[in-house]
């Protein structure tokens, strides 16, 4: 797999796809880093793929998000890992703790 051959900058999402993981954030936040292109790796055990796809045409970004599947990161070489690797989360609360 080679994601970003003819791309030079790019942002990887990997991990399961899950509304869980806040990859309805990561698409939208896209929209507002030009020239850097999206690659979303993951299990869609859940069928979310095709709700993150319609976003993906709404927001106008259908050249610059690419899902890939499911991939194995142990199995990745570092050219596959990306530039930027990015896990956006979702829980019920988070809190700080500590001073």
């Amino acid at each position: 797999m080679r994601p970003a051959a003819a791309r030079s900058s790019y942002v990887l999402s990997l991990g399961r796809l899950n509304w869980k993981k806040g990859l309805d954030r990561l698409v939208r936040a896209m929209a507002y880093v030009p020239g850097v292109d999206l690659l979303i790796a993951g299990n869609d055990e859940e069928n979310y793929q095709p709700r993150l796809e319609a976003m993906v045409r709404d927001l106008n970004m259908s050249s610059r998000v690419r899902f890939l599947g499911r991939c194995v990161a142990r199995e990745m070489g570092p050219h596959q890992i990306g530039e930027c690797v990015c896990t956006p989360l979702i829980f019920g609360e988070f809190r700080h703790r500590g001073a």
